[in-house]
């Protein structure tokens, strides 16, 4: 574990998540464990993953951090000097399918190239 890390923002991520901000920042994905990716970080490696019953634990040295969970409309403000804990959660994930999200119709005009 890195001692201090000067970056733009951490992502944390599970495998499943891991398409998303975590490929991203870092370009890649991973299938075990649970992955911190640093944001422009000024030195080091730009993620790690760690073992998917991992607890981290996070100390802003210089804030304020804003915190936020994908597709969650809260935000948290933390201040310097507070720990923030990062866990994966016990149970997994529920993943709908495409068809829960898009109508048929918009699913054709994607697939055919057509845009809305």
């Amino acid at each position: 574990l890195r001692p201090q890390v000067i970056a733009d923002c951490l992502v944390f991520s599970t495998p499943s998540g891991s398409t998303g901000y975590f490929q991203s920042v870092t370009r890649g994905t991973f299938a075990e464990g649970l992955g911190l990716a640093y944001g422009n970080p000024m030195e080091g490696e730009a993620f790690q993953i760690f073992p998917a019953n991992s607890r981290l634990e996070i100390k802003i040295l210089r804030g304020p951090a804003f915190v936020q969970a994908y597709h969650s409309p809260e935000v948290f403000k933390v201040r310097d000097g507070k720990r923030l804990t990062v866990q994966a959660a016990p149970q997994p994930a529920r993943v709908f399918g495409m068809e829960a999200f898009r109508c048929r119709e918009c699913y054709l005009l994607r697939r055919n190239g057509i845009r809305q």
